[in-house]
């Protein structure tokens, strides 16, 4: 490694301490805020489906998840809906406010994209997504071996 680089958990924290200053004012104007566009893309997705799936993909506890989706449905974001096979289960789709709010989040994180790759060609955002993708699973696998021998 050069030393004259930054650490890579440096310079991975200063990234996402940057895109989040240029992520929240974008979040307040579609009126959403931390958590929840990360749920209605999953739900972009995958709806109709159970809050324990959208805890585990959004990388948080059970009981965050509940207090999030309580906070959207309060807001006209999502639905709980009956599951008629499973008198016990709720599904969650989004509302159509959550589509119309999620809609005009993408064009809004996609303006934060553009000012990140700046400068950088087709090949180049390519070889980033391909080198990152690489690293998120790395680190997932990692964390998953640990909690095995935990």
């Amino acid at each position: 490694m050069v030393m004259d680089k930054l650490a890579l958990h440096t310079l991975l924290f200063r990234i996402t301490q940057l895109q989040k200053a240029h992520l929240r004012p974008r979040m307040r104007s579609c009126d959403l805020t931390q958590g929840q566009p990360k749920v209605l893309h999953y739900l972009a997705k995958h709806a109709p489906c159970r809050q324990i799936e959208i805890a585990r993909s959004c990388n948080i506890e059970a009981a965050t998840a509940s207090k999030l989706l309580d906070n959207m449905e309060a807001k006209g974001l999502i639905c709980r809906e009956a599951v008629p096979s499973d008198k016990r289960a709720v599904a969650v789709v989004m509302s159509e406010q959550g589509k119309q709010a999620f809609m005009k989040w993408q064009s809004r994180y996609r303006e934060v994209e553009q000012i990140a790759c700046r400068g950088f060609d087709e090949s180049e955002k390519a070889l980033l997504w391909n080198l990152l993708e690489r690293v998120y699973e790395n680190l997932q696998e990692a964390a998953v071996e640990e909690d095995a021998h935990a």
